[in-house]
């Protein structure tokens, strides 16, 4: 049975497979650099990786582990396929639905907030990290009250949360009305830095400050959602021609 890989795993495989390609064969220092460049073009925060998890690397490709069975062979420090027309790219990737859906989901958030998303400017550190379906309510919740042409009630808010959910196929079986007034909470208090100033008068939700937006404040999302889509990204980028991945990235972009 093939075992599924994570993201920076699959990443620094294709990594590996161009520079096998190359006429010029790498030598373990060649891919390993290769492989920080790769990584470090989507975080510069990363911390690196080491010359032994290349190795690693190099024997999983060998194995059937991932279902490569990678032809490579080592010559004088050099390493090049033994079959030239090799390439990893041929083969199905080895990932899972999970996965899939993991790269979905921070696809989705990225999407809704492509307008205001910057890692540099917009993403707020050192605070809880709010899931990113929430956020998406979050930002559906916003555009409601901001809305100056029509007078929200709950279960208006409630429709426009079910449908920015609908809009990125993410499951909203246990989204209940009531959740609206949780999240109503949350963007009141300070627990992500929003302190919205909503007001509820004779059933109607709007902000008592028109010019507010949340979109105007930092994301809350803490350095571990800031690397896995940082990853995502690396990821889709390496991946981009793959057909499966070629569908997300058209799906949301």
């Amino acid at each position: 049975m093939v075992r599924d890989a994570n993201l920076l795993k699959l990443l620094r495989v294709k990594v590996i497979d161009s520079c096998l390609q190359k006429k010029k064969g790498p030598t373990i220092y060649d891919l390993h650099n290769a492989c920080l460049i790769a990584i470090e073009k989507y975080d510069n925060s990363y911390n690196g990786i080491d010359i032994a998890t290349i190795h690693k690397d190099i024997r999983d490709m060998i194995s059937g582990k991932y279902g490569y069975n990678a032809p490579i062979i080592k010559t004088k420090k050099i390493y090049s396929y033994k079959n030239p027309d090799y390439t990893i790219t041929k083969l199905p990737v080895p990932i899972n639905n999970n996965r899939i859906k993991e790269m979905e989901e921070v696809l989705s958030f990225t999407k809704i907030h492509k307008k205001s998303f910057s890692f540099e400017k917009t993403v707020k550190e050192g605070v809880l990290p709010a899931n990113l379906v929430s956020l998406i309510r979050y930002k559906a919740i916003d555009e409601c009250l901001r809305d100056k042409t029509k007078k929200y009630t709950r279960h208006d808010v409630y429709l426009a949360c079910v449908k920015a959910l609908k809009e990125f196929d993410i499951n909203r079986s246990s989204l209940a009305e009531t959740n609206i007034e949780k999240d109503v909470y949350v963007m009141r208090s300070n627990k992500y830095g929003y302190n919205a100033p909503i007001v509820i008068k004779r059933k109607i939700y709007f902000y008592s400050d028109p010019n507010y937006s949340i979109t105007n404040l930092p994301i809350p999302l803490n350095r571990h959602f800031r690397k896995r889509i940082k990853t995502t990204n690396a990821f889709l980028k390496e991946y981009q021609d793959v057909p499966l991945f070629k569908k997300l990235i058209k799906k949301y972009t």
